[in-house]
């Protein structure tokens, strides 16, 4: 992706996925270090704020598998 096109993606949507991402984490009442053992993923840096990296989609099926939430609903409404 071209870096004027990341320049479009509204940022909201980023850090709506990064929020509900933690929060699908936190009711699973696992910690950080705990997903990184599980996955290999540090989800400390996809977290924090301000980090704006594109996470890959596998990234977030392995997240969503872990969590055992659907992908579509990190999305939908945002």
């Amino acid at each position: 992706m071209g870096k004027n096109l990341q320049e479009k993606i509204n940022p909201k949507i980023i850090e709506g996925v990064k929020q509900r991402l933690k929060k699908a984490r936190r009711n699973k009442k696992l910690t950080q270090a705990e997903v990184l053992k599980e996955t290999g993923i540090h989800v400390g840096r996809l977290e924090s704020e301000g980090y704006s990296k594109n996470m890959s989609v596998i990234t977030l099926i392995i997240l969503c598998d872990l969590y055992e939430i659907r992908i579509s609903g990190l999305f939908k409404g945002l």
